[in-house]
């Protein structure tokens, strides 16, 4: 999941600033200082989290824990009697969020964090998975004008 900054996106389009993916760039964009001169572009969006719908909880569980440095987890499991107690402390330990999905009903079993481990610092990677995130949107036709014609007015 990421929010969108549709400011920056309009710019970085109008300014043919695409994808930037060179790592050792993004590492000096990412500690230049006002001081320096001009800021380099600002990325067009953010990691809000990620979603996992695996069937084992183990397999959830290690997958969202090892993107917990950018993100907040959330594990939807489907059907069934649900997880174990068990299951859910672990969930509740590394802070990912459970939802059951069952019977056409939704129960939100564990809350979880939101944003990134605490201990978690925005480093060079984490702005490249962004980067990769917009060149994946831009490749698969979003558009900031696709998104505000689109939503609908009360």
């Amino acid at each position: 999941m990421v929010k969108i900054d549709e400011q920056v996106w309009a710019e970085r389009i109008a300014n043919g600033h695409g994808p930037e993916l060179d790592r050792s760039t993004l590492l000096i964009w990412e500690s230049w200082t006002p001081d320096l001169g001009e800021m380099p572009p600002r990325s067009p969006l953010s990691i809000v989290g990620f979603v996992s719908t695996a069937e084992k909880p183990a397999d959830a569980l290690y997958a969202l824990d090892s993107l917990a440095g950018y993100g907040a987890g959330l594990w939807i499991t489907c059907g069934g009697r649900g997880p174990s107690p068990w299951s859910l402390s672990e969930f509740d330990l590394a802070g990912i969020g459970v939802v059951w999905d069952h019977d056409g009903d939704r129960d939100l079993l564990v809350e979880g964090r939101s944003g990134p481990v605490a201990t978690a610092q925005r480093m060079a990677s984490t702005r490249h998975k962004e980067e990769l995130l917009f060149g994946w949107a831009l490749a698969t036709g979003y558009s900031s004008a696709v998104a505000v014609s689109t939503t609908p007015t009360p």
